[in-house]
């Protein structure tokens, strides 16, 4: 009998090494994929583009809309912007030189610069008279653009060939039009639908519709004229205005809502028309718009070189029908605007000036109070140092200079209990009294006067703020510190539980 053969163990580094570099290999493989697929997406993306401008400074662009030829120029060609994504300057050259509306205008650079097509339609195979018939079906033939009835954009880039892009009939689907690159008639593209929204806007769309050139942070002065006050606002230095109050004949002096105050500025200087009535007032079609106006209000910004620009609101109308149009002395155009703008650069004196009890400036110049009541007895209540930078105190000043104000009071307006509230007085570092505020309550009302004021005037004020007030002498005194004695000065025993 045979003896039966010795079993082997298999050898399985061949297949391990095997196994081993199919798995790198297919590794490297999709690494390699990945790596280089954004980049192969983004050159299809860009076969794609009906405009090729990457990385191109774009000299013009043109909108020809019907026969109706709306042209922009970049002026900043030489500073190196005028690209897509670019905050270039644009002027208007065509149907006039105006100034553009250059978020507009970039705007539409971009979306040209982005327009890809869906697809591609060849006719180089069919006969002339095929692709005669097939333009024609598209909105593309050369009677239709020849006509002026198509609509089309031109982008001219600084270095390289114009290209006119012809936008056609839409497609049956709804979702793309038929188009077509002027000089390539065999080739007939589909692009979204979206691109003729460009040819939507009226010219009011891309003038600059800019009131006045003004910047905000030039406007040193404004002057706010109407039938019922004239103003005068001065900035002293930022956040700080002053002003002064012409009515029935009297001048006064008063501290402005630095708020207030800079937001009427930067909405004047900010202000665009809605729609440009006349090229010029004294043109015949201004006439018209003009009849029957009166002036709302008058508003003159001082720049800080002593320049005054003038914007003179004129309206008609009430309600729903009130129409209101703006004159500027920057410019001859008759300006439509939004019928309720003027009462929003006009608000009442009340809203211009200061609502706080304190300014910032007096609130940091503060090292002592001194408070006086017949609560607080004869003695005046002073505090400083230490406990002038407690929370409490902190919180009193904290409500005295935010806007507390609710209401300016005169005459028999002014309710009585003054003498029975509390005067406050607040001193610098020389013991010098700043400010001088008187506060009393009356029914659910908090009132405060001003001692150092020339107005014969109460603020009806923030009634929280009667609660910062002192009530007791040691209101404003730090909390008794536990000192583990008890009052004879032996140590104190703990309390036993009565279960003990």
């Amino acid at each position: 009998m045979s003896e039966a053969p010795a079993l082997t163990s298999p050898n399985w580094k061949k297949p391990l090494l095997l196994a081993t570099s199919l798995v790198a290999v297919s590794s490297f493989a999709i690494w390699l994929e990945y790596k280089h697929r954004p980049a192969q997406e983004e050159r299809e993306a860009d076969q794609g583009k009906v405009f090729d401008l990457k990385g191109q400074a774009v000299a013009q662009v043109k909108l020809q809309i019907g026969k109706t030829l709306q042209s922009f120029q970049c002026l900043d060609v030489s500073a190196g912007f005028c690209k897509a994504g670019d905050q270039s300057r644009w002027e208007l050259t065509a149907p006039g030189k105006l100034s553009a509306d250059d978020s507009n205008v970039n705007a539409l650079l971009s979306a040209v610069a982005n327009l890809s097509r869906t697809e591609t339609i060849s006719l180089a195979e069919d006969k002339p008279e095929k692709q005669k018939a097939l333009l024609q079906d598209y909105g593309l033939s050369k009677e239709e653009r020849a006509a002026g009835r198509r609509n089309s954009i031109t982008v001219e880039p600084v270095n390289g060939p114009a290209r006119q892009l012809w936008v056609g009939e839409p497609h049956p689907l709804g979702n793309s039009v038929y188009a077509l690159i002027e000089g390539q008639e065999t080739e007939v593209l589909l692009i979204p639908v979206s691109v003729r929204a460009q040819f939507t806007h009226d010219l009011t769309w891309w003038r600059n519709k800019r009131i006045t050139s003004l910047k905000a942070s030039e406007v040193k002065e404004v002057r706010i004229v109407s039938e019922k006050q004239t103003v005068i606002a001065s900035k002293k230095q930022p956040g700080q205005w002053d002003l002064t109050l012409t009515r029935a004949g009297q001048t006064e002096l008063l501290p402005g809502d630095p708020e207030n105050l800079d937001g009427i500025v930067a909405s004047a200087t900010a202000l665009q028309a809605t729609r440009f009535g006349a090229e010029s007032r004294t043109a015949p079609a201004a006439l018209p718009l003009l009849k029957g106006t009166k002036t709302a209000l008058t508003l003159i910004l001082k720049d800080t070189t002593g320049k005054e620009t003038e914007l003179r609101f004129q309206e008609k109308g009430k309600g729903e029908k009130r129409q209101a149009y703006v004159l500027s002395s920057q410019a001859d155009p008759v300006f439509e605007v939004d019928g309720s703008t003027s009462d929003r650069l006009n608000p009442s004196l009340a809203e211009l000036r200061l609502s706080k009890l304190l300014t910032s400036m007096e609130r940091f110049a503060t090292k002592k109070l001194v408070f006086e009541s017949t609560a607080l007895g004869k003695e005046p209540l002073a505090v400083s140092g230490a406990d002038l930078n407690r929370d409490k105190t902190q919180q009193l000043l904290d409500r005295l200079s935010g806007n507390r104000i609710r209401e300016f009071l005169t005459g028999a307006k002014i309710p009585s209990g003054e003498d029975s509230g509390i005067l406050l007085r607040l001193a610098d570092s020389q013991d010098i009294d700043k400010k001088r505020l008187r506060f009393w309550k009356k029914g659910d009302q908090l009132f405060a006067r001003d001692l150092d004021s020339k107005r014969s005037e109460v603020f009806v004020v923030d009634p929280s703020i009667w609660d910062m007030l002192p009530q007791r002498r040691d209101a404003f005194q730090a909390p008794a510190q536990t000192s583990g004695k008890a009052p004879d000065g032996n140590p104190s025993k703990p309390q036993q539980s009565g279960n003990s």
